[in-house]
């Protein structure tokens, strides 16, 4: 072979590796080279979607824990104005400035003072939150006139002479400046007992309203101490993993903190602030807002770079400038540890894209080389003289043509895959979204004290909540695949249930008091709300249930009423409710044209055995005479004690005064029998006055105070017998 042939065939053997090479590098390249931008652009937009996330679940529990916060601080400011408005705080008040005897109602200070103690009594062990309720007056350097603590989930009175006076305390200088119906709301500290820090130590919270007498002085002021343990440990709870908690006052001392050793320094003598460890927050909203979802904001630390949210919670409607300010931070560290291995998942993800790309351009390049291949073996056929060899009929023209569908597809898939992108990042917004929506949701259900009950469209349970099981007994798996009739009491009638899921059905909601049972067959009281969650075509497709059990809320209620209208020694009607029942029994007797009796009994020398015998054996006395008094009446009749050794007596209807003497006479004959009480033998008389409706009044008051009248013209009649009244009485 002559050399200018050998020289061709190796020319035309070099052409083609030597082009491909080139331009598989120079791909290759490319590939590698978008890779790594490509990598560098979704790394970033991963972080910043990242700090987007958790800043929107960490501003969810700020705005949650704000509306507890707040919640708690409302709910404490109402029941204090609750316990200002009841009967036994004016009574001390009108018993005080009447040398210790209230002449309206007949009571003595002291038994106003024990009446308050069983409603405060009955109340903090209703709200178990409350740890004390006190009284204080204004004389005495504020001291104490009332005091009931709660120990272990008990109420006690405390002693006369352990109460303390609180003029120095800054919570009762500030309540005796507010107006009658307004509320104090102190800062939270440590509790103090007699001025020194209480240990171990106990975060507190006074809400204080103050008591003013008819002439508008003031008189005392009504204060309840929430132990604020509790309070302070919500916004910690149900947090991601790694979230630090700050809570400060106005001033920015530490309520709550990561290092416990730095919470309330003010109280003990070294004070830790706000703006020492983290005075890059000093410019937060004036308070939680409900704004799009936005980054974890970057803050500035004494001990290094933090990120979080943070906003201020109104304290106190009154002073806009109180406020409490909370905040959730997370370490930078710790947050660019949790990022790592999203980052690392994308660049795995983009390498083997890379490499996956860089094995269908090689071999795209080797397809496209194909037909030069084709013709440089044609060529070297040539060369070698067969001449017959065929040669590729695309020539050139093949190669521009798939040049040419090559650019029509690659434009093609980068619109497809500009679109998918699109699609996927909307997609990937939804889920998160959705995703922090569902994760608060079953936060809430899970930790909330009610109880919860999901069913499907047949009405069979698919799932409870732990407060479920707390009140019902029934475990996750007793009760999963069980219908909600496994509660029914049988306390209610058919009709009743027919028109609650008649309610659930048209209005899509139904909410009361039912009484169901538990496992161990105990039946409870509940507050229920039942909801109907219809389908997208409309159909129920879940019915939820929330409920409380409301049984000892119910009987706390009942005792604390019953106190309010009583006699505390006697448990006889007290005077509200006898003046109740006699304005009722005149307008019926005036309706229906009889007549109603009144008569007022008073123990003759009562005073004399209450001295002689000492004070117990007075009150067994009373208790005594309350009896045989129950025992002669009807049941339609009322008997009250108004105080001291008065009684009153409602007889309705009554058929003439014939009648109501003969009822007189067999309350004396009663009264007279001889009376064991601690091994004495006791004999005692009573003087009664006797007012008739309407001979003699046309009001509750005209014939309370005839009666009263005709009570002492028995007594100067000698004692032990009664008169009717007469107009000379009153002369």
């Amino acid at each position: 072979m002559a050399a200018p042939e050998l020289t061709t065939r190796a020319h035309l053997t070099s052409i083609e590796p030597h082009l491909q090479r080139r331009i598989a590098t120079l791909a290759l390249a490319l590939v590698a080279a978008t890779c790594i931008g490509l990598a560098a652009l979704l790394g970033q937009q991963r972080r910043e979607a990242f700090l987007v996330n958790q800043g929107a679940e960490l501003g969810k529990h700020l705005q949650l824990s704000s509306q507890l916060l707040r919640q708690a601080l409302d709910t404490l400011g109402t029941d204090a104005l609750l316990l200002s408005r009841l009967p036994p705080i004016q009574g001390i008040l009108r018993a005080t400035r009447n040398g210790g005897f209230d002449a309206r109602d007949g009571n003595s200070i002291t038994t106003w003072k024990q009446r308050l103690t069983e409603i405060f009594s009955a109340f903090v062990e209703a709200h178990p939150g409350y740890y004390q309720v006190r009284y204080i007056g204004v004389a005495d350097q504020g001291r104490e006139l009332v005091r009931v603590n709660l120990d272990k989930g008990t109420a006690q009175s405390v002693a006369a002479e352990r109460l303390q006076r609180t003029g120095d305390r800054d919570y009762y200088r500030a309540t005796l400046r507010l107006r009658p119906g307004e509320v104090y709301l102190s800062e939270i500290d440590l509790n103090r007992e007699h001025g020194v820090v209480e240990l171990p130590h106990r975060p507190t919270v006074r809400a204080a309203t103050p008591i003013y007498a008819p002439a508008g002085e003031p008189f005392g002021l009504v204060v309840i101490n929430l132990d604020a343990a509790h309070l302070l440990a919500r916004p910690t709870q149900g947090l991601p993993p790694g979230v630090r908690t700050y809570l400060t006052n106005d001033a920015g001392d530490f309520l709550v903190h990561p290092d416990p050793q730095r919470v309330f320094g003010f109280d003990l003598g070294r004070r830790y602030r706000l703006q020492q460890e983290l005075p890059g927050l000093d410019a937060v909203p004036s308070h939680p807002g409900d704004d799009a979802p936005a980054p974890l904001q970057a803050i500035e630390a004494s001990t290094g770079r933090l990120r979080g949210v943070a906003g201020r919670i109104p304290y106190d409607g009154r002073e806009p400038g109180r406020f409490l300010l909370l905040a959730y931070l997370i370490p930078a560290e710790d947050l660019a540890r949790a990022l790592a291995p999203l980052l690392h998942e994308l660049l795995a993800g983009t390498a083997g894209a890379g490499i996956l790309t860089a094995v269908l351009i090689l071999m795209g390049l080797h397809r496209l080389f194909s037909p030069l291949r084709h013709l440089t073996r044609a060529a070297h056929a040539i060369a070698s003289g067969n001449y017959r060899a065929a040669l590729p009929g695309f020539r050139v023209g093949e190669i521009g043509a798939l040049t040419q569908a090559f650019d029509v597809m690659l434009v093609q898939v980068r619109q497809r895959e500009q679109d998918l992108r699109r699609l996927q990042e909307e997609l990937e917004e939804r889920v998160r979204a959705r995703t922090a929506d569902l994760r608060l949701a079953a936060s809430v259900v899970h930790n909330t004290m009610e109880g919860v009950m999901v069913t499907d469209a047949d009405g069979v349970i698919i799932a409870v909540n732990p407060a479920f099981t707390a009140i019902t007994g029934y475990s996750v798996a007793e009760a999963l695949g069980q219908r909600p009739n496994m509660l029914r009491s049988h306390h209610h009638r058919p009709e009743f249930y027919q028109e609650m899921w008649r309610a659930v059905t048209n209005e899509g909601r139904w909410e009361g008091e039912i009484w169901n049972r538990r496992k161990d067959g105990d039946a409870y009281l509940e507050w229920l709300t039942i909801s109907r969650i219809p389908s997208e075509e409309g159909t129920p497709l879940r019915y939820v249930g929330i409920f409380n059990d409301i049984t000892e809320l119910r009987r706390k209620d009942e005792h604390i009423r019953h106190l309010a209208y009583h006699d505390a020694l006697t448990g006889l009607p007290n005077r509200m409710l006898l003046m109740d029942r006699l304005e009722h029994a005149i307008a019926v007797a005036r309706r229906e044209g009889h007549g109603v009796g009144l008569i007022f009994m008073d123990l003759d020398r009562f005073k004399a055995i209450n001295d002689s015998l000492g004070h117990s054996v007075g009150d067994q006395l009373l208790q005594a005479v309350a009896g045989r008094l129950t025992a002669v009446l009807r049941g339609a009749d009322t008997v009250a004690r108004m105080g001291g050794d008065e009684f009153v007596l409602l007889t309705d209807p009554l058929t003439g005064s014939e009648a109501c003497s003969l009822l007189v006479e067999r309350i004396l004959e009663g009264i007279g029998r001889p009376l064991e009480i601690a091994g004495h033998t006791l004999q005692v008389n009573a003087s009664l006055g006797i007012a008739l409706f309407p001979d003699d009044g046309g009001t509750a008051t005209e014939l309370m105070k005839h009666a009263d009248a005709a009570m002492y013209a028995a007594k100067a009649a000698g004692r032990g017998t009664f008169r009717f009244f007469r107009p000379s009485m009153t002369e």
